[in-house]
């Protein structure tokens, strides 16, 4: 890998810790009011968007990266970079 495609993956790992769902099911929301950020969205809902495409743009970039790493099992790199803890989609039980 050269030190510009390392520069660039490092970017899109920030990005993907960084950018946060701003549609759908892990979308803005009462549960999640900014969205669920792409790292921390579930493999099998990635897996949809390779079915019916991945959105255009940056959003769509950084889904497909970040599916893939989880194709992968490579999604332990986010660690390295999360600001936050993961964001957990489980319900929350009464």
């Amino acid at each position: 890998m050269t030190e510009k495609e390392q520069e660039q993956f490092e970017l899109a790992l920030r990005e993907a810790c960084q950018y946060r769902m701003p549609f759908g099911k892990f979308g803005p929301s009462p549960n999640f009011p900014n969205g669920v950020p792409i790292c921390d969205l579930p493999y099998e809902y990635l897996r949809c968007f390779t079915k019916r495409g991945f959105p255009k743009g940056r959003l769509g970039e950084l889904m497909s990266f970040v599916y893939q790493l989880k194709l992968d099992g490579a999604e332990d790199v986010f660690n390295l970079v999360r600001k936050q803890p993961k964001t957990s989609l489980r319900q929350k039980q009464p």
